[in-house]
């Protein structure tokens, strides 16, 4: 009691009970090898397969669904060399002695890290005794969500007219 008032205790605000995740502008990460090469009777790779992947550290929700989606890269890439690497092993063997090993292989290349996108590039490679292939797979995600992006690729062309003077192939004004 105050000066003949009864004061009434106030109860605080409820707390939220779910924390909130702080957005991510960029990650830490770090590189492990999975290494399913084959290897001959005296411990020798004579075919070379490997997918470094990229590890995003962390235990939110992005970074989980992150590495869950490099994960289905991964599997995508080992995959679709399967049923070369089973039918150039025999070769390989036969070959070694004189071209080496055989490769197919991912090594990463962080293109962005930062304004809330990753954006890796797998440089992908495949030897088979004198003949060399090159490729990569790039993956962007959202640091928001952790989903993957979906960006599209414009071509232009330098062909203009009066109706379209950003270019007829230009993505027209009524898309801007």
């Amino acid at each position: 009691k105050q000066a003949g008032l009864e004061v009434a205790e106030q109860d605080e605000p409820p707390q939220e009970s779910e924390e909130k995740e702080e957005t991510i502008d960029s990650v830490e990460y770090s590189i492990e090898r999975d290494d399913r090469s084959i290897r001959d009777a005296e411990g020798n790779s004579i075919f070379d397969v490997y997918f470094d992947t990229v590890v995003i550290e962390g235990n939110s929700s992005v970074c989980n669904t992150i590495n869950q989606q490099i994960e289905k890269v991964k599997d995508s890439f080992f995959t679709d060399i399967d049923s070369t690497v089973k039918s150039q092993t025999e070769m390989a063997k036969e070959s070694y002695d004189r071209f080496g090993a055989f490769q197919c292989s991912a090594e990463p290349e962080i293109m962005t890290n930062g304004g809330g996108i990753l954006s890796i590039r797998w440089l992908t490679y495949s030897y088979f005794g004198g003949v060399g292939v090159g490729g990569a797979i790039i993956t962007n995600f959202d640091l928001k969500t952790g989903e993957l992006l979906e960006l599209d690729l414009v071509l232009r062309n330098n062909i203009t007219t009066e109706k379209y003077p950003l270019g007829v192939y230009h993505p027209h004004q009524e898309l801007h």
